[in-house]
């Protein structure tokens, strides 16, 4: 969002704990560094909801409306959506949360397919690419099975490694030249800012209208 982030106006919900609001605090000082951003709100829950006075007091009719989830409390998330769809057709608004956890999949896909609930992730995949259809072929053909999510992570980093050794350069040194994609994981050793390497791999994706996925980063 700092990155991208033209014009429009910024809402953060929070549940009213002390990590929710921490959380809060710290997305207000990173994006508020962006001078395309002027309009920024932060709701907290009150007896343990989000009411819908609350959101249309600050969201923005005909005006791009961005709502960070900062809270992972079950019933303050899915008050939030359920007024989220409920808006007036000339108010819309796109959620961002920080992943996908067990609370958003909790909710109907097609409500956040209706807001562009947006979320980072350590896993996408593409399934009718060709390389994720050879793959599951091939692991078909020899267990008699697709595979598991395990088997294809386990298979991403193998041959992740298996790569970076083939090109004949000190695996050390291979973790600073660039990132790399396999079937469903992301590898990006590049951050400097740790003494030991560790992959920073994450995937930024969007749920469409349709119930697909596009990875946006």
């Amino acid at each position: 969002m700092q990155d991208t982030f033209i014009d429009g106006n910024i809402i953060v919900v929070g549940d009213g704990k002390v990590d929710s609001e921490n959380d809060a605090t710290k997305i207000r000082e990173i994006l508020q560094s962006n001078d395309s951003i002027n309009s920024f709100h932060v709701i907290m829950a009150e007896d343990g909801y989000i009411k819908t006075e609350k959101f249309t007091e600050v969201l923005q009719p005909n005006m791009k409306n961005t709502v960070v989830m900062a809270t992972n409390d079950n019933i303050i998330v899915a008050s939030a959506i359920n007024s989220l769809i409920s808006l007036p057709e000339e108010t819309t608004a796109t959620v961002y949360a920080f992943d996908q956890i067990s609370v958003f999949n909790q909710i109907d896909n097609l409500k956040l397919a209706q807001l562009g609930f947006t979320f980072v992730s350590d896993v996408y995949v593409k399934e009718d690419s060709f390389e994720a259809n050879a793959f599951n072929l091939k692991y078909k053909a020899k267990n008699g099975r697709l595979p598991s999510s395990y088997a294809t992570k386990g298979f991403d980093v193998t041959y992740d490694i298996l790569m970076r050794l083939a090109s004949g350069n000190d695996l050390d040194t291979t973790f600073k030249e660039g990132l790399s994609y396999r079937l469903e994981s992301k590898f990006d050793y590049t951050d400097n800012t740790v003494k030991i390497s560790e992959n920073k791999g994450l995937f930024i994706l969007k749920y469409n209208v349709d119930l697909t996925l596009t990875r946006i980063e």
